[in-house]
């Protein structure tokens, strides 16, 4: 049985990945077996309510107790810090969206995970959503891609980091979609509650508009331009948790990453990108995400 380990229980998703595992018990051979939250009572709850035996008073009393964790704050400056530990002590790690609130640290993150030999992976559950294929094979139809857009919600007043806790839904969406290799971000700041980013990519790449509207309740969007034509969409949610659950555990059990450190770190180069270009008003390089 694989022990695992949730640290935040403020986060919805916490409680949508342990019903999954300990409630419905859709995927046989792993449980959450300890839970670290923010919040006492509300830890309490949603340990009672997912069936999850302990609740510990600090992400690092896991160590000993698991074989994999799952990294589940709101805000993405917490992440590392609770992620760091466990890592070293050579402990698999999911780290829910966003990976990190900076490139320096989620790059040393990712380092170290190597060091360990211990997967360390992070995304937005949207990659592995029922209908993300359906936006590949729209973007494999019209190649080459001229330009590209995806909407959603995003507050970016956000208490937990801005644009980075719901933004990073479109950006996870776009490099999922058409890779890392992004070069530059312009926020571009509306009179209400939307606002749009464009995001040039390097060597002749599309250029893409990343729609953030505060209050949009229309799920995820997405839409391709090619040469002959224009595909447009939804993004279909079915099995948005399971599988992206199910993707972390196969990592686990191969060893080997679905995702390559540019893929994990290029969304959190582009938030950080907007943020700044939120201040200064002009385009703004996005950060280097080699390792």
């Amino acid at each position: 049985m694989l022990r695992i380990g949730i640290v935040g229980s403020e986060n919805s998703h916490t409680a949508a990945f342990a019903k999954i595992l300990n409630v419905r018990k859709t995927i046989a051979g792993a449980r959450v077996v300890a839970l670290w939250g923010e919040e006492p009572e509300h830890t309490r709850k949603v340990a009672e309510r997912c069936l999850i035996p302990e609740i510990v008073q600090s992400p690092e009393e896991m160590i000993g107790k698991i074989d994999a964790a799952i990294v589940d704050h709101r805000h993405a400056k917490y992440h590392v810090p609770a992620a760091t530990p466990l890592v070293e002590a050579g402990i698999h790690v999911f780290v829910d969206k966003p990976f990190s609130y900076t490139v320096g640290e989620g790059r040393e993150l990712l380092r170290l995970a190597r060091k360990r030999k211990v997967i360390v992976t992070s995304y937005s559950c949207v990659r592995y959503a029922h209908g993300f294929q359906r936006v590949i094979e729209a973007r494999k139809r019209l190649e080459p891609i001229l330009a590209a857009d995806f909407s959603g919600p995003c507050s970016i007043d956000s208490e937990y980091g801005g644009v980075f806790f719901y933004g990073v839904h479109q950006c996870e969406m776009m490099v999922g979609a058409l890779g890392p290799g992004v070069e530059s971000v312009t926020f571009h700041r509306g009179t209400g509650n939307s606002h749009l980013a464009t995001v040039m990519y390097a060597d002749g790449g599309p250029c893409v508009t990343l729609h953030l509207m505060q209050g949009y309740k229309g799920g995820f969007g997405w839409g391709f331009y090619g040469e002959n034509g224009s595909l447009h969409g939804r993004l279909d949610y079915r099995g948005l948790y399971l599988r992206g659950l199910e993707a972390y555990l196969r990592m686990i059990k191969t060893g080997k990453n679905d995702l390559t450190p540019e893929e994990m770190l290029t969304p959190v180069a582009v938030l950080s990108a907007i943020d700044r270009s939120m201040a200064s008003g002009c385009s703004e390089a996005v950060e280097c995400v080699t390792i």
